[in-house]
C-alpha cells in the first residue's frame, strides 16, 4: 500500500505509460501518479510500471474513444488484472457524446460491464465524461459505486455539487488557467471532494500538459479558493487517501 508521506502532490488522473521512464524516476521525487489506461495493452505496460515505480498507482481499462477496435476479450483481460489489486482503479473508462458519437452505444454497452467489475471488486472508477456528465452519474448512482472520479470536470455546476455531495470526487486540471468554464468549476468545487490532475502527457490549446505543471496549478487554485498553497496542496494529498481507504 502506498504511504501517503512518501509524496508531496497528486496527479489524479495522468497516462503514465506515455512518458518516458526517465520522466517517471523524476516525478518519484514528489508526485503520486494515478496513472490510467487506454486500453488492454497500455492497461499491461500501467500495471508493470506501477511494479517499477513506487510514485504509479495504476488504473486498467478502455478510454471510450478505443471501443471501436476493442472486445469483450479485452473487458475480461481487464477484469483479471483487478483481481490481485490491493486497491483496484477502473480507467480511463466512461462515456463521450461529444468526440465519438458514433460509437456512443458501444461505449454505453462497455461503461456497463466496468461498473459491473466495479461493484464487484470495489474499484475506484476514473472516469471520462465528456458532454454526458448527467447520463455517467445517473449509471453510477444507479449501480451504487462506492468511489469514483470525474476527471477535468466542465459540467454544470448544479451536478457537480450533487456529484460532490454523494460522495465522488472532481479532478481540476492544470489547464485551468487556459479554459473559463473549468476555472468557474474549481472556483465553485467543495474542497472536500477535490482532487488535482494534469491528463500529461497531453497537448491542449498547443501546451503540453504535464505531471510537473500541478505545484503551479495548485498555487493559483489556492488564490481562487482563498486558502493557504500548503493547506490546499495537504487537503488533496488527504482527499486521495481517503478516497482509497473508503468502504
Amino acid at each position: 500500500m502506498i504511504s501517503a508521506a512518501s509524496f508531496k502532490y497528486i496527479d489524479a488522473h495522468t497516462h503514465a505509460y506515455e512518458y518516458e521512464e526517465k520522466s517517471l524516476s523524476n516525478y518519484e521525487k514528489e508526485f503520486l501518479l494515478i496513472a490510467v489506461s487506454d486500453d488492454a495493452e497500455s492497461s499491461k505496460r500501467t500495471v508493470k510500471l506501477s511494479e517499477d515505480f513506487k510514485a504509479v498507482y495504476p488504473c486498467v481499462g478502455i478510454h471510450p474513444w478505443n471501443v471501436s477496435r476493442s472486445s469483450r476479450e479485452d473487458i475480461k483481460t481487464i477484469e483479471n488484472m483487478l483481481e490481485n489489486s490491493e486497491s483496484p482503479c477502473l480507467g480511463e473508462v466512461g462515456l463521450d457524446a461529444r468526440m465519438h458519437p458514433e460509437t456512443f452505444e458501444r461505449q454505453k454497452e462497455f461503461f456497463a460491464s466496468f461498473l459491473d467489475i466495479a461493484r464487484e471488486y470495489d474499484a475506484i472508477l476514473n472516469i471520462h465524461t465528456l458532454d454526458a456528465w448527467e447520463l455517467v452519474y445517473e449509471l453510477i448512482t444507479k449501480k451504487e459505486i462506492n468511489r469514483a472520479i470525474f476527471h477535468w470536470y466542465n459540467g454544470p455546476i448544479e451536478l457537480m455539487q450533487k456529484i460532490q455531495e454523494t460522495g465522488y470526487y472532481i479532478s481540476i486540471n492544470v489547464a485551468l488557467k487556459m479554459q473559463k468554464k473549468h476555472e468557474e468549476v474549481a472556483r465553485k468545487a467543495d474542497l472536500k471532494k477535490l482532487l488535482t490532475e494534469s491528463d500529461g502527457p497531453y497537448i491542449y490549446k498547443g501546451t503540453l500538459l504535464k505531471t510537473e505543471m500541478i505545484p503551479e496549478a495548485i498555487k493559483y487554485l489556492a488564490e481562487i479558493k482563498g486558502v493557504g498553497e500548503n493547506y490546499l496542496r495537504e487537503k488533496i494529498y488527504e482527499n486521495f487517501f481517503d478516497l482509497v481507504k473508503k468502504i
